[in-house]
């Protein structure tokens, strides 16, 4: 026999129980309820809402079991409130968007009827909206591959590309699931942990991107390698002739004419015999 809390008052009671002895709470269903719905789906996550938080997210088979078996119920992992399972994450996503969309309202709405709502607790993560794993889908930025998880766009108010102004684009993988791909993609590269997110945005180029005809990759070098283009950048600066005087390149050369009336004036000791070159600026000659 092991002792668990009831979920109505706390106290330890018997996992035996049927009831609890202390507040008369129905021990038994609350427990073929966990069962019964891990029996139903061959699932390692499934996805659930918190009736006291409201926290809607994906929770892991191991820690439903786990909780069901101390707590009473499985808890959620943001307050610890009981959490209710709506279906195995598999089975959830084959749901179309419209029916996943009806059920979530549906149970928003139970929850914020029910005795355990708590609408500090409801307040007091993710700014109050919850962002539910299901709509959490990977994006990217379709020119340059940049890195665009839809929560992490969505917290920032972005809908364009931060380096390239290009619109951002949402896959319908998960991000979660993205995730398993980087963790396996790391083991295959042998990165512990990566410098910059520029794996990262290969693994997009590759998962999205490969034939997708507004990929650029000048765009992806020059954010993740400007030192390529540097010298491009920068304007090239021409070989214009200064004055040795005062540095002025407003300069001119002095023609033959101009000699000629010198020497004619001044005869062979006229400065511009030998000269070249006039400064318009310091008056100077060379």
């Amino acid at each position: 026999m092991a002792l668990i809390k009831c979920p109505e008052c706390g106290k330890e009671i018997s996992d035996k129980s049927e009831i609890c002895v202390h507040c008369g709470c129905p021990i038994k269903n609350t427990m073929e309820e966990v069962k019964e719905n891990d029996s139903k789906i061959e699932e390692t996550e499934f996805f659930t809402i918190c009736n006291k938080c409201g926290n809607i997210n994906f929770t892991n088979k191991t820690r439903i079991e786990n909780t069901a078996k101390s707590q009473g119920y499985p808890t959620c992992m943001m307050c610890g409130g009981k959490i209710t399972i709506l279906a195995g994450k598999n089975q959830w996503m084959k749901k179309s968007k419209q029916d996943r969309e009806d059920i979530v309202q549906e149970e928003i709405q139970r929850v914020k009827k029910g005795s355990d709502y708590d609408i500090e607790k409801a307040n007091g993560w993710g700014k109050g909206n919850g962002l539910r794993p299901d709509l959490d889908v990977q994006g990217y930025c379709p020119k340059c591959a940049s890195n665009y998880p839809k929560s992490k766009a969505l917290k920032e108010g972005r809908t364009t590309c931060e380096f390239c102004g290009t619109e951002i684009e949402y896959s319908d993988m998960l991000v979660s699931d993205f995730g398993e791909l980087w963790e396996k993609e790391k083991k295959k590269l042998g990165i512990v942990i990566p410098l910059n997110g520029e794996p990262i945005e290969r693994l997009i180029i590759k998962t999205f991107l490969l034939d997708n005809d507004k990929f650029n990759e000048v765009l992806f070098n020059k954010k993740w390698h400007p030192e390529q283009y540097k010298s491009q950048s920068q304007p090239v600066e021409k070989n214009v002739p200064k004055c040795p005087t005062c540095g002025s390149p407003d300069i001119k050369k002095i023609s033959g004419l101009s000699k000629a009336g010198s020497v004619a004036l001044w005869g062979l000791f006229s400065r511009k015999v030998h000269k070249q070159w006039h400064c318009d600026n310091c008056g100077s000659e060379w």
